[in-house]
């Protein structure tokens, strides 16, 4: 049990494995709050896994409100999944065709015929390819720190980790939160496979799900299926295969 704020986090290993309901973002938290008069009770109640913001994430159940109704619910989120895929075609197909742009306002790829419903917003204008070979090198990095934090490596870092995982013999490599890493080791390592788990959503717009799972690392949640079953194939090997999280 952590304590956090006069908040304890109440880990499921603590539970016995007892499951957790649900919010739109997965297995939500068990928290505790301590309450200093030593004749009440604390108060438990479950919250998103992922935000500490309720604008991001309104979701809070009190522990003693949990029905088994509840406890099955599940959010579908597929219709997000296909629209964030289907950009990522779009962006793709056009790629060829047309000049491609970027809205940081409204965070979407953007052809031509789309400009006209972002006048005023701040754009990357005509995307070359080095740059949605790592779309780091524009997207701004998010910095919430109730929800998300991102920090990129700089070019020192990752030169440094490429001659690492190549003087050790490492040939995969599963980047956790670390776009621009898993960029970087793809662009200029041919002989290391690398695949990157990642909350922000926005880099569906520029990786398959070959390289790509939409995942919370809070709660160990992949929001597709189908990418999910992409990665644990991703993780078999042969048993002389170096790999590294």
């Amino acid at each position: 049990m952590e304590k956090t704020n006069k908040l304890q986090i109440v880990y499921p290993d603590e539970e016995h494995g007892v499951r957790h309901p649900h919010c739109p973002h997965g297995p939500t938290l068990l928290f505790q709050k301590c309450n200093q008069l030593a004749d009440k009770p604390a108060y438990a109640y479950y919250a998103c896994a992922a935000h500490r913001d309720k604008r991001l994430c309104s979701f809070q159940l009190s522990a003693e409100q949990l029905t088994p109704q509840k406890l099955a619910k599940r959010y579908d989120l597929g219709s997000y999944i296909k629209s964030y895929k289907k950009e990522r075609q779009k962006l793709l197909a056009g790629y060829h065709d047309d000049c491609l742009h970027y809205c940081l306002y409204c965070n979407v790829p953007l052809l031509r015929d789309d400009q006209s419903l972002h006048v005023g917003h701040e754009m990357v204008w005509n995307l070359t390819n080095d740059l949605l070979c790592d779309p780091t090198r524009f997207l701004r990095p998010l910095d919430d720190d109730k929800s998300q934090a991102q920090y990129f490596f700089d070019d020192k870092a990752l030169k440094f980790f490429g001659k690492c995982f190549q003087s050790l013999g490492v040939t995969k490599v599963v980047c956790m939160g670390a776009p621009r890493l898993h960029a970087f080791l793809h662009n200029n390592f041919s002989e290391i496979q690398t695949f990157l788990l990642d909350f922000d959503h926005r880099l569906f717009f520029f990786y398959d799900d070959e390289y790509f799972a939409w995942y919370n690392m809070c709660n160990n949640h992949f929001f597709d299926k189908q990418q999910s079953l992409i990665f644990e194939k991703f993780l078999k090997c042969k048993p002389y295969v170096r790999w590294i999280m």
